[in-house]
């Protein structure tokens, strides 16, 4: 908070467009504790900057104000302001903010649960991270994509994904990699390779253990936990789900704590010790009402009745699965009402009332019927969805490939151009020069062929300018449209770098010296408003990002 109140006092005596980066820095620093400040800030920076051309700032006001509106819950109007945050920062040379951008509008796509623009954001950002050679962007992207095919079911996509997340996690966060190799492995759950699983946990438990042995174990002693029940040893899943409880009580995490102790209790169930199973469950279920869960407390207060309907103890076994049926209701959670219903027709079959026992099992019927349909229109979504993605991922694989095979073919013309260049100069510095140095040219120096080079200079710049704008044709329009000071030499030369060609390849090819060039560079830069650290190349080759 100390940077809080030392941001505010600056504030106070500020005034006008000056206020601007203050502004946005408030909202930074307040998201993490309170993201209607930090909106509320953001849109002050945003009022003040929304009619100027103070790209880096405007950028980062339509940044700031995504991300409180998402972590507010407003994920419509985040992705509104992330959309505008992208276009914004497209002015600027600020690679790594743009691509994190993209990043984070993924991210609040996530949260909407829209797939497809999820997935869209985290490629684009994926490609920008490729071009500049951002490994931690190109993690975070892959690993994203990964965990979106794992949640569509597409476990082959979501491993290949993972594993490339993988091969770029250098310099990566330790807790950032431990929670990648915890995801792997619950894809092999998913897979039933539980020998695989177990091994990406343990992986992810020694990465986690070498960087921070103080922080929390509770996820990766759980996962392995669960791994275990998956394999029927629950032995071993008590231990791994008691270490998590210890971990749990000890950070006074009672979510996670209630969670273990119904885990626990369920195990207990399983290998019949109906004693030790109501000392977790009655526990689990004290929790569950402190923090008003009231789903979990449904399918906490549904275990307890049905062992309750074990040990022969009806009455107390109607009050909790009645409880637990109510709350259900409540929380129109249809699974477990069904659940609920197929108890209740375990108890009164035991009480000997078949008729109702008949009743509970035919409402059962009819909730599982209704949650077949429910589950098959998610599965037409989710086949929808991944289609909608592999068609994406299909265009973006042809733009690449047809992208990269323009590249070439510029890289390839740019280059006929440079040698043919040479060969003009050469001829020009043979044919200038006072008649007692000229050397002399016969047909063997000064043949057919290189004359008609000389005549198809201008024809082939003409090529090369018209394959350019075919390949780019928003790059020069849109880089006058920003920085309308670029001569039209200018942007001749900005379109030669673009395609990498040198300085001293740049000279030739426009016949200027290498100093003249070198000025040229200085220009750009300048008028760019490019810092001493800024890649020329590199902010050339970004347009445009969309």
């Amino acid at each position: 908070m100390d940077k809080i109140a030392t941001l505010k006092a600056k504030l106070k005596k500020t005034k006008g467009l000056w206020r601007i980066p203050i502004l946005n820095e408030l909202a930074k620093a307040y998201l993490p504790v309170d993201a209607v400040k930090s909106r509320e800030y953001a849109d002050k920076a945003l009022a003040l900057v929304v009619n100027t051309r103070k790209w880096n700032q405007k950028a980062m006001a339509y940044h700031n104000a995504a991300q409180a509106n998402s972590k507010i819950g407003d994920y419509e109007q985040a992705a509104k302001l992330f959309d505008q945050a992208i276009q914004a920062a497209q002015n600027t040379s600020n690679i790594d903010f743009i691509c994190q951008t993209f990043l984070d509008a993924g991210n609040n796509a996530l949260l909407q649960i829209n797939f497809s623009s999820a997935i869209n954001y985290f490629h684009d950002a994926l490609r920008i991270a490729e071009s500049a050679g951002l490994q931690l962007a190109i993690y975070k992207a892959t690993a994203n994509i990964g965990m979106i095919y794992g949640r569509l079911g597409d476990f082959e996509k979501s491993l290949k994904y993972f594993h490339r997340a993988l091969e770029n996690a250098r310099n990566v966060p330790a807790i950032s990699l431990s929670h990648n190799y915890s995801n792997i492995g619950l894809v092999f759950t998913h897979l039933r390779n539980y020998e695989q699983a177990l091994k990406y946990h343990h992986k992810a438990i020694e990465i986690q253990l070498k960087a921070d042995p103080l922080s929390s174990f509770i996820g990766r002693y759980n996962n392995i936990g669960c791994t275990y029940i998956e394999m029927g040893e629950l032995d071993k899943a008590l231990e791994y789900f008691q270490k998590a409880l210890r971990v749990a009580k000890k950070e006074n995490s009672e979510l996670d704590t209630a969670n273990l102790l119904s885990n626990i209790g369920t195990i207990y169930v399983r290998q019949k010790q109906s004693q030790k199973a109501f000392k977790y469950l009655l526990k689990a279920e004290k929790l569950r009402r402190k923090i008003g869960d009231d789903l979990y407390l449904a399918i906490t207060l549904s275990k307890i009745g049905d062992e309750y309907i074990t040990i022969g103890e009806y009455k107390k076994a109607h009050r909790y699965l009645q409880e637990a049926l109510q709350l259900a209701r409540e929380v129109k959670a249809s699974d477990q009402i069904k659940n609920i219903h197929d108890s209740f027709a375990q108890l009164y079959k035991a009480e000997g009332n078949y008729s109702k026992a008949f009743e509970s099992l035919k409402k059962s019927q009819e909730l599982m019927e209704s949650i077949f349909s429910e589950k098959t229109q998610c599965a037409v979504s989710d086949f929808q969805a991944r289609s909608q993605i592999e068609k994406l991922e299909n265009e973006n694989s042809l733009l690449k490939n047809k992208i990269k095979f323009q590249k070439l073919e510029l890289s390839s013309m740019a280059n006929s151009l440079y040698h043919k260049s040479e060969i003009i100069s050469e001829l020009r510095q043979n044919l200038g020069g006072d008649e007692s140095q000229k050397k002399l040219i016969n047909e063997k120096e000064l043949n057919i062929e290189h004359i008609k080079d000389i005549f198809r200079a201008r024809e082939d710049w003409l090529d090369f300018k018209n394959k350019f704008e075919n390949t780019y044709p928003d790059f020069l329009s849109k880089l006058k449209k920003m920085y309308p000071a670029l001569t039209k030499q200018e942007l001749k030369i900005c379109s030669l770098i673009k395609v990498n060609l040198t300085a001293p390849m740049i000279a030739q090819v426009l016949f200027l010296s290498r100093r003249n060039i070198e000025n040229h560079r200085y220009r750009i830069r300048k008028k760019l408003r490019l810092s001493r650290g800024d890649d020329l190349f590199l902010f050339l080759d970004m347009l445009p990002l969309k």
